[in-house]
């Protein structure tokens, strides 16, 4: 009985296989909003630890989902400026990374690129396969936040990496949080600025430090403020008295180290005007005899 049972079973089994019908059921096997099949027991490496001093916020890493970007609202329950973000990242290869940033909600404004700024252009190398390897990547910002204040992040790669997220509950609520940051649920994006799906969760870490971004920042070299930061016509760069003004002059570069304006400087407050530049984040050093004494980031809107 148990041989002519085992043979009963083996002849449906190829019945099915003959059929197409094994195949028809892997059809209807759970797809992310990219069509791709849902990444299961992510491994997720490479944390970027938050700068000394400062913090951080974790969503989750469950994953489930994904497609080439995502797009989420932070609010500031405090002063703060938002560094670096650490992203689950699906898929193997070299590809570009973007961030950018939208002062205000992004609820509304997922399907168009007017009013979004370009903050960073990472070039990123995933040494994942088509699997299930799901790896984080530090993208660098640099975004001033006042308690109160909302600004919409969009997070995406161009090419052969996808970004991977968590479907959600409710579009723009609460989903992580803190007493100074809230981490909202938003959409999960095609690129660029394509199809939205939602709700959907960010998978990742911000980490964001307290204050005032330009201000005895980057290395720890000297106090030095520029204000306001973000602009969009000029700021103004203040030079602390332990700084001589002996050989001293400012350099500006591009987030690819392209330096793109120099100045000599000879008072104590100077006007930066952004002239031609694009919107984006740049890097400014003082320079005395080669040697810098003062760093900062500023972005311009």
């Amino acid at each position: 009985m148990k041989t002519k049972n085992y043979v009963l079973k083996s002849l449906l089994a190829a019945a099915l296989l003959s059929s197409g019908l094994t195949g028809m059921a892997q059809t209807h096997q759970k797809l992310q909003d990219d069509g791709k099949p849902v990444q299961l027991n992510p491994v997720v490496t490479g944390f970027d630890k938050p700068e000394s001093g400062c913090d951080s916020i974790k969503t989750t890493f469950a994953a489930g989902n994904g497609l080439t970007g995502v797009m989420f609202n932070v609010v500031a329950k405090a002063q703060i400026y938002l560094t670096t973000f650490v992203v689950s990242t699906t898929g193997g290869g070299t590809d570009t990374a973007k961030v950018f940033y939208l002062p205000g909600s992004c609820i509304g404004h997922d399907a168009s690129s007017a009013g979004w700024v370009l903050a960073s252009n990472t070039t990123v190398k995933s040494g994942g396969t088509a699997d299930t390897l799901i790896q984080a990547n530090a993208l660098p910002l640099n975004y001033n936040m006042n308690a109160g204040d909302t600004v919409g992040i969009y997070i995406t790669y161009t090419g052969v990496l996808s970004v991977a997220y968590t479907n959600g509950t409710n579009l723009d609520s609460i989903y992580a949080k803190k007493s100074t940051i809230q981490v909202l649920q938003g959409y999960g994006k095609g690129y660029p600025f394509a199809g939205s799906f939602s709700p959907r969760v960010f998978n990742g870490i911000v980490n964001f430090c307290p204050g005032v971004a330009g201000i005895n920042e980057i290395n720890k070299t000297a106090p030095v403020a520029l204000f306001p930061n973000p602009f969009s016509s000029t700021a103004t760069l203040k030079i602390p008295e332990n700084i001589t003004l002996t050989n001293l002059k400012l350099v500006i570069s591009d987030i690819s180290g392209r330096i793109v304006s120099t100045q000599k400087v000879s008072a104590r407050e100077i006007i930066i005007d952004r002239g031609n530049l694009t919107s984006g984040m740049y890097f400014y050093t003082l320079l005395q005899n080669n040697s810098a004494v003062g760093k900062g980031k500023v972005v311009i809107q």
